[in-house]
């Protein structure tokens, strides 16, 4: 059997997705974490300094994520936990032996659970932006 038939017969299960999905979503958390983790870090090393200029630094920092931006990515990452996890669930649950029968609708309900979500998570930030 070649290698081509082997990843064509893969390419559009249910199941392969998920496992993509599953580790794009852990990526794309890990580097948003990192990268928020330095952005406090780099507040919390300026503590050093007088009180004053230490709260300034922070409340300059936060005032940073307060854009639509950020709430956008906020409310992605949200959606991104939310995936993680029932796509991690539903690994969980066939290697212990209870999901095999159904695998591929674990999935699709996992992921149209995460995308409506992301849409009521999106329309209020959409409405605060109105408001």
């Amino acid at each position: 059997m070649s290698t081509r038939t082997i990843l064509d017969r893969y390419q559009t299960s249910a199941s392969y997705l998920a496992r993509i999905l599953l580790r794009f979503s852990g990526l794309l958390l890990t580097v948003y974490m990192l990268t928020y983790i330095w952005e406090l870090s780099t507040v919390i090393r300026t503590s050093d300094e007088p009180a004053g200029t230490a709260a300034a630094a922070f409340n300059t920092a936060m005032a940073a994520y307060n854009t639509t931006f950020w709430h956008i990515t906020h409310a992605v990452v949200v959606a991104l936990v939310v995936l993680h996890a029932l796509t991690g669930l539903r690994v969980l649950t066939l290697e212990a032996g209870f999901g095999a029968r159904f695998q591929r609708a674990s999935f699709w309900l996992s992921l149209v659970l995460t995308v409506a979500l992301f849409v009521l998570l999106f329309i209020k930030i959409i409405a605060n932006l109105a408001a």
